[in-house]
């Protein structure tokens, strides 16, 4: 895939999978988290922490919370690619400098053999 579309044009296809993904798990969770609200004694709702107030927050921003930390580690993820693909040019880099010297040093060393036997 790499070789067929450039990077350019492929961020923004996968951040808006990502983007997808992230809200598909939010509502997952918000659903599921409802649901075992739902399934409580009528007791547990006379409880000062579990008052409507504290379950909407909860609702709200426990979910969005988890959201962030997949979003940061999909984040984290990219950045060890680009450090990999980095280090992958680096080699690759240094390796031609090192076939680039080597003919240069098997040049140098040739022109000096050739001016000592022409001497």
């Amino acid at each position: 895939m790499d070789r067929f579309v450039p990077e350019y044009a492929r961020y923004p296809f996968v951040n808006f999978l990502f983007a997808c993904s992230g809200e598909c798990l939010t509502k997952r969770l918000r659903s599921n988290a409802f649901l075992i609200i739902l399934r409580q004694e009528l007791g547990w709702f006379d409880k000062q922490e579990n008052n409507t107030g504290a379950l909407c927050r909860m609702l709200a921003s426990d979910a969005a919370e988890i959201q962030s930390l997949a979003i940061g580690s999909i984040q984290n993820i990219r950045t060890i690619k680009q450090l990999t693909k980095e280090n992958e040019f680096g080699n690759k880099f240094c390796s031609m400098l090192n076939k680039s010297l080597q003919i240069f040093a098997f040049v140098i060393f040739s022109m000096q053999i050739i001016q000592v036997a022409l001497s």
